[in-house]
């Protein structure tokens, strides 16, 4: 099974370069063949055959099920219609609208109605409860697809549960008519509602958060502060302890080991758990959990034997045929891969401490285990690890078990009295181990490495070697050394690929839809961050802090040199801030604004908390960088300080390495672009950055005249309301080679000292 299962996966991550009919084509091919063979008095192996075919179910399973066309509510994708249906999970305040998952039983267009049954996530200013009936009025997109490589892939998470549409809803009511939902999964959501409003009731802020989370099994909305600690040190995984619930629903079977055959404790565990995968099936890690359970039953009943990567392989398949797109989660995919390596190392890992007690022992092998051999998944996921977790469980681990234990004592008090004597006392004061803990890890040394997102290469290299580290353990030295010298041989070739670029700059336009975001980076020596995105009228969240800072921690960065803040306008400042608040930023550099200005003073506010040096630029400032990077900031005229409008004070920032020179605009207008060309501030480049998005009130062509720019890049919304990049700019532009975000994704222009440059683009 464990075969299978790897088959299968692989099936999975491969469907996106191969076409269903290739898939199916080489499946009939390779069964002709092996017929063929057969026939020839040739005895094919069994298991190749399965292997084979497994692989090319999981290929096509994973094209068939991510195809939004197969969905009912893809022929109103584009169209203003009124959807009816159930909220069927616990709505999503986090952001600025309220997101609710819903389950859609009817949509009226164009005056006529049709009933269906689809999930759909939904996105209005209205704020309405777990279980309401509401008729939301709106377009039907398909989901949106991430804006840059290394962002956050939101469209495919949610695939993996089961949504591929989405609606911005322009008026929202509750229905007259209710819809009911009977299923187990809707009673378990009703309960954890329920749950969360009684502890809503007894306490608040982010203790009442962690029990939530915890009781729940359900992610909670922390305060930003918390968040972004969490983030840091990685003890949210804590929160959600699935073992721990199997622990428990075990135990409460233990409980009549005396009074009940063995068998029908099994059957009786096995159709809990089952029970409880239902009610937890949005949480693909807690169904894989009691699947594993449930499997473990089965091998030992049936088989009388338990090798446990053929049960966990059992679980995968069984998991992948209902959904094969959660081979796409980032929980899930870490989950399965730490029970494999918990498996396989836990008895070798253990036999090296030497003291302790068991539960010492255990919780520091699974630790380490888990700490080192995710460590490609962690950066490919997270961008980093955290080292202070392995001792972490030690203290979280049994936190969390008194929490849940004591659970349904303190709510059945609440319901009953409103109030829990001792119980509430000693539930709180875990609540405040939990949230004091993660804060005290943060002032840490070395609390959280970062690491850059790696590619499939590096994933297979290393897990190459952790293979030959097992066979070398159980003594099967040939094989052991012929895995790490392949695996060796791999993460040459990967170091091979990475040695250029020692010596080459990145001059990266990052796409924050309708904003400027952007980098000049020589990889592993310096970056400078230009302009960071943030909130617009387009989005329900802040791009700088959504996709912008994503983007600066998947390159594995720890510290970054000096940011410059072109204009204190959101689109443009909101993605350094929130750089400031994740990562060590040294120096940020903007210019002479209104003390007013709510963006400025948040930024002011940040940098001072975080311990990052700030720099008013009043008048020309040069930057010279041992790795060769140059940076040249020039404020605006004297009459720009006047002005009540922003983009008028915009810095112009010239960017030089080697033979490369690049302007970075901000929103400047013409006048100033006037100004600083009179003034001799303004000389050819090779690379442009166009001002204001494209809009005609800038990029003149007399500025144009003086850079005489190869490669212009414009940083633009898709769609936007604006009607940008203005033609009469694209007109102004024509005799450079244009890239735009909103059509090109990320843009990444690559130069060595001699000039010679080549752009790479995500679309």
């Amino acid at each position: 099974m464990a075969y299978l299962a790897a088959a299968y996966a692989a099936g999975v991550y491969i469907s996106p370069k191969i076409s269903v009919y290739f898939t199916v084509l080489f499946a009939v091919i390779y069964l002709i063949i092996r017929l063929i063979r057969r026939a020839g008095g040739s005895r094919p192996g069994a298991l190749s055959t399965a292997v084979v075919l497994t692989f090319c179910a999981g290929a096509v399973m994973a094209q068939y099920y991510g195809s939004p066309s197969r969905r009912e509510v893809s022929r109103y994708e584009g169209m203003y219609v009124t959807l009816t249906g159930r909220i069927c999970e616990i709505p999503d305040t986090e952001y600025e609208n309220n997101r609710y998952i819903v389950d859609v039983r009817r949509v009226s267009a164009d005056g006529k109605s049709e009933n269906l049954r689809e999930r759909m996530l939904i996105t209005a200013p209205e704020s309405f409860e777990f279980g309401d009936t509401v008729e939301f009025s709106g377009f039907v997109r398909e989901l949106d697809d991430r804006l840059n490589k290394n962002g956050f892939d939101s469209k495919l998470y949610y695939k993996s549960k089961d949504i591929f549409y989405r609606c911005f809803s322009r008026g929202s009511a509750v229905s007259d008519v209710k819809i009911k939902s009977r299923t187990v999964y809707s009673y378990a959501q009703m309960l954890k509602n329920s749950i969360s409003q009684i502890l809503d009731k007894y306490t608040h802020g982010d203790k009442g958060a962690i029990l939530t989370a915890v009781i729940v099994g359900e992610g909670a909305c922390f305060s930003e502060d918390f968040e972004a600690v969490l983030n840091r040190t990685g003890i949210a995984r804590f929160f959600y302890p699935a073992f721990l619930h199997i622990m428990l629903i075990v135990g409460l079977i233990g409980l009549f080991s005396g009074i009940v055959r063995r068998g029908y404790r099994d059957i009786a565990l096995a159709v809990l758990l089952m029970l409880y995968a239902m009610a937890q099936s949005s949480r693909p890690v807690f169904v894989k959990a009691c699947l594993v359970a449930v499997f473990l039953i089965i091998f030992r009943r049936r088989l009388g034997y338990i090798w446990f990567p053929d049960v966990l392989g059992a679980a995968v398949i069984a998991i992948g045929a209902a959904n094969p797109l959660l081979f796409h989660n980032a929980g899930f995919v870490s989950s399965v891969t730490a029970s494999l390596l918990i498996s396989l190392f836990y008895e070798p890992v253990t036999e090296k401490i030497k003291n302790g007690n068991r539960y010492y022992k255990r919780t520091l092998a699974i630790g380490f285990i888990c700490t080192i051999g995710l460590l490609p998944l962690s950066a490919l996921y997270f961008n980093g690890i955290t080292i202070y977790n392995i001792a972490a469980g030690l203290i979280f681990l049994p936190v969390t078990a008194i929490i849940l234990v004591l659970a349904p004592l303190l709510l059945s008090m609440l319901a009953l009295f409103g109030c829990a004597p001792v119980v509430g006392e000693i539930m709180t004061s875990m609540a405040w181990i939990y949230e004091k803990l993660p804060y005290l890890i943060d002032k840490l040394p070395y609390d959280y490495i970062a690491l850059p997102k790696v590619g499939a290469l590096t994933i297979i290299a290393f897990y190459t070697a952790v293979f030959g580290v097992y066979m070398i353990y159980r003594e099967r030295r040939y094989k052991g050394l012929l895995a790490l010298c392949a695996a060796a041989a791999f993460f040459a070739v990967v170091l091979a690929g990475e040695a250029p670029r020692l010596s080459q700059a990145d001059f990266t336009f990052v796409n924050v839809g309708q904003g400027d975001g952007a980098l000049v980076r020589l990889p592993y020596r310096t970056t400078v961050l230009i302009d960071g995105g943030g909130g617009n009228e387009y989005t329900d969240y802040n791009q700088g802090e959504r996709e912008y800072l994503p983007y600066l921690k998947s390159l594995g960065l720890a510290e970054i040199d000096c940011a410059v803040v072109s204009h204190c306008h959101s689109d443009h400042a909101e993605g350094i801030i929130a750089a400031i608040k994740n990562i060590r930023v040294r120096h940020v550099y903007l210019p002479e604004t209104d003390i007013d200005n709510q963006v400025y003073r948040e930024l002011m506010l940040t940098a001072r908390k975080y311990g990052t040096e700030i720099h008013i630029v009043t008048e020309p400032t040069k930057l010279s960088f041992k790795s060769g990077l140059g940076i040249i900031m020039y404020p605006p005229g004297e009459n720009a300080l006047l002005s009540g409008d922003e983009n008028d004070k915009s810095l112009l920032v010239r960017a030089s390495y080697g033979e490369t020179d690049c302007y970075f605009t901000g929103d400047m207008p013409k006048a100033e672009e006037f100004g600083l060309v009179a003034s001799g501030c303004v000389s050819p480049a090779e690379i442009l950055k166009v001002a204001h998005h494209g809009s005609d009130s800038s990029t003149s062509k007399m500025f144009l005249d003086a850079v005489k720019p190869d490669t212009a890049v414009i940083s633009v919304g898709m769609d936007n309301g604006y009607g940008l990049p203005s033609e009469a700019v694209l007109g102004r532009l024509s005799e450079a080679e244009v890239y735009r975000t909103d059509k090109n994704g990320d843009i990444v222009i690559t130069a060595d000292k001699n000039g010679k440059r080549k752009v790479k683009t995500f679309k």
